[in-house]
């Protein structure tokens, strides 16, 4: 993918990269046009009062740029997980604003577990409205805001969460990429292996002697 710009906003705070003599910028936009994709990435944390303001300012961006899909990349503490949500051999979830249509029937045709980031209804168990308050405790604002922002618009939102230990979450990542890719390409089964390669920042932060309190 190539980078097509960037996004520069109050309610992020400064990136330090570890590229000599190359600007760090807090979002950068990627794009592998041939197939219409393109991925938002952000490097810094955001400034909490900002983060309902910033989440709006990128659902203008995504209305006005014509995107038809959004879909949201997160983590989740493992340790949250019940007996439904370990009940997939699989190492993450999936959130959808829309409960119909072609990309939630994917989801529950490739096996994804599914989960609920939305208000808690008064009609559910009380397992699952343990499930959903302490799913809902852990995500970020951003992720919250986005959720709930784009729940009011037609564009398909979705989160995928990946389910993250305390360590090196490389294969899981690597595993949940696996994931989003067959749900975008429209896949049926995810048999199909691809070599992905890491990003040399994940292997300093995850690999190496470096303390993570240093990138957060």
């Amino acid at each position: 993918m190539s980078k097509v710009g960037y996004i520069d906003d109050d309610a992020l705070l400064p990136a330090i990269g570890i590229e000599a003599g190359k600007l760090a910028v807090n979002v950068e936009i990627f794009a592998l046009e041939e197939s219409s994709i393109f991925v938002m990435q952000q490097r810094a944390p955001i400034v909490g009062k900002r983060a309902e303001k910033y989440a709006s300012k990128i659902r203008v961006w995504v209305e006005k740029s014509g995107f038809k899909k959004v879909f949201l990349l997160s983590s989740l503490p493992a340790d949250l997980r019940n007996d439904r949500l370990l009940s997939s051999n699989l190492n993450y979830s999936v959130a959808f604003t829309m409960k119909e249509g072609p990309e939630y029937e994917r989801a529950t045709d490739l096996g994804y577990v599914l989960t609920e980031l939305g208000d808690i209804g008064d009609n559910g168990s009380p397992e699952s409205v343990m499930e959903q308050e302490a799913i809902r405790s852990e995500t970020t604002l951003l992720c919250r805001f986005l959720y709930k922002i784009f729940k009011e618009s037609k564009i398909s939102f979705q989160v995928f969460f990946i389910w993250c230990n305390e360590g090196n979450n490389i294969n899981e990542a690597l595993q949940m990429t696996s994931c989003v890719h067959a749900f975008i390409q429209g896949n049926k089964t995810q048999d199909i292996q691809i070599n992905w390669k890491a990003p040399e920042s994940w292997r300093m932060l995850m690999e190496s002697q470096i303390q993570a309190s240093m990138y957060s």
